[in-house]
């Protein structure tokens, strides 16, 4: 038998490195700092949101995903910006397929639906 050391981030995920975990919890300051003008997330339904906002928020999240994570970002640099923000496009495929927990997938998700929802709300209202 030999003991291993493993370390866990403050979402609960396990690292086999303190650098990992470290990562980790400097990507989840990130997100909240980041997710701040969304205001506190709520349990059930949606939080009304200001499309502009979420849009700007989606830009910026997704510039410092290709900042932390460039490997994933290489196609991204020939398509528009619609292709790459829109709620189905590029980035949440990359997203998603980093990984459905990371902060930043759960972030995204959570502007794609507040975005979804505001607009149908501005639809609905005109």
């Amino acid at each position: 038998m030999k003991p291993i050391t493993m370390y866990q981030a403050d979402d609960g995920t396990i690292w086999s490195s303190a650098h990992e975990a470290i990562e980790r919890d400097a990507e989840i300051v990130a997100m909240r700092d980041l997710a701040a003008p969304l205001g506190p997330e709520v349990e059930r339904g949606w939080r009304q949101q200001n499309p502009a906002a979420v849009r700007v928020l989606k830009a910026q999240l997704f510039k410092l995903f290709v900042e932390r994570h460039p490997h994933w970002a290489d196609e991204h640099k020939t398509l528009t910006a619609e292709q790459v923000l829109h709620g189905g496009g590029y980035a949440s495929r990359i997203l998603s397929e980093s990984s459905e927990r990371s902060p930043f997938c759960k972030l995204w998700f959570r502007a794609v639906e507040d975005l979804e929802a505001a607009e149908k709300a501005a639809r609905e209202k005109s």
